[in-house]
């Protein structure tokens, strides 16, 4: 279970980027923190005792691993930032994951502003060379004001200050769709969000999946990671008298694909929010096929527990069949 918490590589916060980022922050003790995540992580600092700290994922790991670490702040665990929070937060601390995408940065910069007092400030921290400059210029036109407070090297440290109830900016639209109508099993018609996997189209990877997979007419199927849920559906489509359950860390996918189960018209399909560890909900673990388009831009500390533990949900004879990019070790 401990192995479940550990930090991956794109977690971990550089202590002398983190202080730069507190001290352009300038947090006072009886302000309101909105901490959207180091690389997705929470943000180390600052201590409960210099102010109330809220952390934001959509990701369930992410969530257990904050409640670990950093017990003292408050996490919220949800698909999006609520509305009825308006105007309550006076900082906002922000680094980007840099697989997140531009269009799911951008609007969670739009719900910062939405959900700040006019006073309030925005900090948001990265690379020059992973286009922190390219998220300021857009973090420029919603607040209308910028400035850069700390810089070394590649690093950035913005800041900016809600002056305005009215954003510069119109915000961000999140919500994609792509069909998928070359495969015996179409059409499929998916929605999805900014921030889930392949948003934006049919992933290149998934197909050569789905065209490679053998799936049996009564498999009962596992589909990890599952995304909008391409692989899953199209597994339950061609498991008539079988059935696939669906699982992802993070609720936004989890979302894409309850919808996406429905408006396919899948009956025999399920999605639900847990990892590996949580497949099976307690039960015998009994899948007869195990797909996955696992994300390997957190290295191989997500393909290689999944191999591990795949044999752990198996029936005898199942079958675990998983696409990988050829990156180096």
């Amino acid at each position: 279970m401990a192995k479940r918490n550990r930090p991956t590589k794109r977690q971990i916060a550089d202590p002398e980027a983190v202080h730069k980022l507190h001290a352009a922050a300038d947090i006072q003790p009886s302000e309101r923190v909105l901490d959207l995540g180091w690389n997705g992580a929470c943000t180390p600092g600052p201590s409960p005792q210099s102010a109330s700290v809220l952390y934001y994922t959509s990701d369930i790991r992410l969530a257990r691993s904050c409640g670990i670490e950093r017990p003292e702040v408050e996490v919220l665990l949800a698909e999006t930032l609520p509305a009825q929070d308006e105007a309550k937060v006076d900082v906002v601390l922000y680094h980007p994951a840099a697989h997140a995408g531009k269009v799911r940065i951008y609007e969670l910069i739009d719900q910062a502003f939405r959900m700040m007092k006019v006073g309030g400030r925005l900090l948001l921290s990265g690379n020059r060379d992973r286009g922190i400059e390219s998220l300021a210029r857009r973090a420029e036109a919603v607040f209308e004001n910028g400035d850069c407070p700390a810089r070394k090297g590649r690093r950035r440290v913005y800041r900016f200050e809600k002056r305005s109830p009215a954003p510069g900016e119109d915000p961000v639209d999140p919500e994609g769709s792509f069909e998928v109508d070359d495969l015996p099993d179409g059409p499929l018609m998916f929605n999805t969000l900014a921030g889930t996997f392949s948003w934006d189209g049919f992933d290149p990877g998934s197909r050569i999946l789905l065209e490679s997979v053998d799936v049996r007419t009564t498999d009962r199927i596992l589909d990890i990671g599952c995304g909008c849920g391409v692989l899953g559906i199209v597994g339950a489509r061609r498991a008539l008298q079988g059935s696939a359950r669906m699982v992802d860390v993070d609720l936004r996918a989890v979302a894409c694909s309850r919808r996406n189960i429905q408006q396919n018209g899948i009956e025999n399909a399920v999605a639900v929010a847990g990892d590996l560890l949580d497949a099976t909900d307690g039960e015998p673990p009994e899948f007869d096929l195990v797909l996955s388009n696992p994300p390997f831009h957190d290295g191989r500390g997500t393909g290689d527990p999944l191999i591990e533990r795949a044999a752990n949900v198996l029936a005898p004879d199942g079958r675990l069949v998983l696409i990988a990019a050829d990156h180096p070790a």
